[in-house]
């Protein structure tokens, strides 16, 4: 933080009235890689800069992406003059340092997707939080942003082939915070060096997998805005394909599907999304992104460290996850490959794990009417135990493939729907000659669909309702084969800032 000197009295209370213009514009927030924004700083940019502000992706970010994830204003859209109150802006938080992040830290060109829509949420493999030089002077600004959501959640699953037949209602009240604080310096040719952290706060939630809780993004960035950076630490992937609307968000009983607790539960949605998560324990990773042209983005994502997965104890993991996106604004074009393995710690001990799989997405964007999008992806795991054993019930092949639409109906009103299948299959062939599937291997499938309405006010309040319908297959040679169907509604408030 970067204060000038001055002296008591009246000095103080300028300095104080000038801290307080800092946190006055209109920002953005999203989490894990979605996040929004309604004003530009209107700051001028360097001359390798992209156009306008020139990331996540949603989400997420990438958060999410972000789960994290608005607009820029029309001034810094357009190019035009600076408003003498956005000037005034740049002069206070070139002098103090700290800011709540502008619509221009959450680049929109080309445009991410209809104002409020999913893809909107997102940022497509763009550089954010851009936060370039002020007023063409080298310096350090600490940025802040984030997102509050809580969700009201009702689903009803009927088991119909389980020989209990169980039937089951579940309820939730999930929520989750997350403040983002973002230091960056700045040079006046365009290279910068970044830090991100994001503190999360937790309600009850439906938790994906052993990720971390209290804490999305943490890492370090360094490069030149619009041209590359190299990003360390903890942090999420490019969202490739899976992006599935405004349904089916992460930690949801929604994202979940049709599973009963006394149950095996549904495989994860696969859509390259092995390597694309964030890791807890003692696995980190590197990212080398470039970016040759305003619309031509490339992620090199490696993965080393250890944790506790299927090759036993703190086993010790790498990978590597290269993906590209090609960005029109009207059409974005999604692909990419990825691979890790995993191996035992211990000498001699060949227990042993390899991900592999590819993904790749295609989504159009008619602004600001409507947004759509399909994805397909593949992937193939391999497991061996400590007594170099193949594991045919574990090892599986696995696909995955999903669309979207959402269409805005009125201002501020925006109708979506969706569906996404995805099919799991190992090689432990049902031995059983009495049962349907004697001789076929082991297999989870399940469709889920959904329909959403939301409304915003403001830019940063945001009331949306899912309806969602599961169907989840389940055939294993270990245990009785059985089928469920859910149906459940999701009332989410979520607030950005």
């Amino acid at each position: 933080m970067r204060f000038g000197s001055h002296g008591t009295g009246s000095g103080l209370a300028l300095s104080v009235a000038l801290f307080s213009l800092s946190f006055t514009s209109p920002v953005l927030a999203q989490e894990g890689g979605v996040t929004v924004g309604t004003e530009s700083a209107a700051t001028p940019a360097s001359p390798s800069a992209p156009q306008e502000a020139e990331e996540p992706g949603f989400e997420e970010p990438q958060a999410e992406a972000a789960e994290p994830e608005a607009p820029a204003s029309p001034e810094a859209s357009s190019g035009t003059k600076p408003s003498p109150a956005a000037v005034d802006r740049d002069r206070v938080v070139g002098w103090v340092g700290v800011e709540r992040l502008p619509g221009s830290a959450f680049p929109n060109e080309p445009v991410r997707g209809i104002k409020g829509g999913s893809l909107w949420m997102t940022f497509h493999g763009q550089q954010w939080p851009y936060m370039p030089a002020i007023n063409g002077e080298a310096g350090l600004r600490l940025g802040f942003s984030g997102s509050v959501w809580a969700d009201g959640s009702y689903a009803r699953i009927n088991s119909g082939l389980h020989p209990n037949k169980r039937h089951a209602k579940r309820l939730a009240m999930e929520s989750r915070a997350v403040l983002r604080a973002t230091p960056t310096y700045s040079t006046t040719n365009g290279w910068f060096v970044q830090g991100q952290a994001e503190i999360v706060a937790l309600g009850d939630q439906i938790t994906s997998g052993s990720f971390l809780g209290t804490t999305d993004d943490l890492y370090v960035r360094v490069g030149k805005w619009g041209l590359f950076d190299l990003t360390v630490g903890r942090f999420q992937g490019w969202e490739i394909a899976n992006h599935y609307g405004m349904g089916l968000d992460l930690n949801t009983l929604e994202r979940e599907g049709a599973a009963l607790q006394e149950q095996a539960k549904p495989k994860p949605l696969y859509g390259l999304t092995y390597m694309w998560d964030r890791k807890d324990q003692r696995t980190g990773r590197y990212a080398l992104h470039i970016y040759p042209l305003d619309i031509l983005r490339f992620e090199l994502l490696g993965e080393f460290g250890a944790y506790s997965g299927q090759a036993g104890g703190q086993a010790i993991y790498t990978g590597v996850r290269p993906s590209a996106i090609l960005d029109l604004g009207i059409l974005k074009l999604k692909g990419g490959l990825e691979y890790a393995k995993g191996i035992s710690q211990k000498d001699g001990d060949p227990t042993k794990e390899a991900s592999k799989g590819w993904g790749v997405a295609a989504q159009v964007v008619l602004d600001p009417y409507i947004e759509a999008g399909v994805s397909y992806a593949q992937g193939v795991q391999d497991f061996t135990n400590f007594m170099n054993v193949y594991l045919e019930d574990t090892s599986n092949n696995t696909w995955g493939a999903a669309g979207f639409a959402n269409a805005r109906i009125l201002d501020g009103l925006i109708a979506g729907a969706g569906v996404a299948y995805s099919y799991w299959e190992n090689l432990g062939i049902q031995g059983d000659m009495t049962s349907p599937y004697f001789g076929q291997p082991g297999f989870d499938r399940q469709l889920q669909a959904f329909g959403a309405l939301q409304y915003s006010l403001w830019d940063t309040f945001f009331v949306k309702f899912v309806g969602s319908y599961a169907h989840f297959r389940h055939v294993s040679r270990t245990d009785t084969p059985f089928a469920n169907k859910m149906l459940g509604g999701r009332l989410r408030f979520m607030a950005l800032f």
